[in-house]
């Protein structure tokens, strides 16, 4: 099956998906998922945490939907080596998963809020969280921050500093997800730019990581989140939606027969 690619072009369309908005009854989402999905589902100890995590499997699976022209329920997932998740479905994904292949995504979950990254191809990386101020940050930073942005944080303070340090995290997260390397990636390795007076970038590493290869942007999808992006292909084209704002013209816009 080809691609259906509904809309995308060259650029990254990023859905912001309310996971509390009650879109789709609860039974409705579990016949939508897969068994396994359902069994993540069911390890969480809170029914809150439960239900967010079904709303958020459940518009990611509605967003590629939009774009594949496969019904919801019928897309299937596979993960490569270190758990980058890639469409399973044949011309969907390409059969080596460290390739970029004819659709690429990046989920992330922070709270109440989920986010879908797509492209029509290339390697694509999203990741949100929830900025908090707790004791633990300059323990993260020293332990997982390259030198130069440690010397960035201890140049600024309060407000500063967290959108400073989540900037940052959120950006490696960006990265590793977008090259399917994972936690096992010494996220030191590579430098990012923290200025809030310039865009968000990687500005040191080589390899995988090398400067020239990569775009970075960063974002807000709700009040109190920090965001960024990470693809390795221009980031001059980012189109932001809401899938609970859009979801008449969305559905409205599935090929005809699906």
């Amino acid at each position: 099956m080809t691609s259906f690619k509904n809309g995308l072009d060259q650029g990254v369309h990023v859905w912001r998906i309310e996971l509390d908005a009650d879109m789709v009854a609860p039974e409705a989402m579990t016949a939508m998922l897969s068994a396994a999905e359902g069994a993540r589902a069911d390890r969480f100890r809170f029914p809150d945490d439960r239900r967010r995590f079904l709303s958020g499997r459940v518009g990611l699976r509605q967003v590629l939907s939009h774009y594949t022209g496969v019904a919801p329920q019928d897309l299937a997932f596979e993960d490569g080596p270190h758990g980058k998740p890639a469409l399973s479905a044949p011309g969907l994904s390409a059969p080596d998963l460290s390739a970029p292949g004819p659709l690429s995504f990046s989920f992330s979950r922070a709270g109440s809020v989920a986010v879908v990254a797509v492209a029509a191809e290339g390697q694509l990386g999203v990741d949100i969280e929830a900025i908090q101020d707790t004791a633990d940050l300059s323990l993260v930073a020293k332990d997982h921050f390259a030198r130069s942005e440690r010397a960035h944080l201890a140049s600024v303070s309060g407000d500063t500093y967290l959108a400073a340090f989540f900037r940052c995290w959120t950006g490696k997260e960006a990265l590793i997800k977008a090259t399917g390397d994972g936690l096992a990636t010494d996220l030191r390795a590579f430098d990012l730019a923290l200025s809030a007076d310039a865009p968000l970038a990687l500005v040191a590493g080589d390899g995988r990581y090398d400067p020239a290869q990569w775009q970075m942007r960063s974002f807000r999808p709700a009040t109190g989140v920090a965001g960024a992006i990470a693809f390795d292909r221009p980031l001059t084209d980012v189109h932001f939606f809401d899938l609970v704002r859009e979801k008449r013209r969305f559905s409205d816009a599935r090929p005809h027969g699906q």
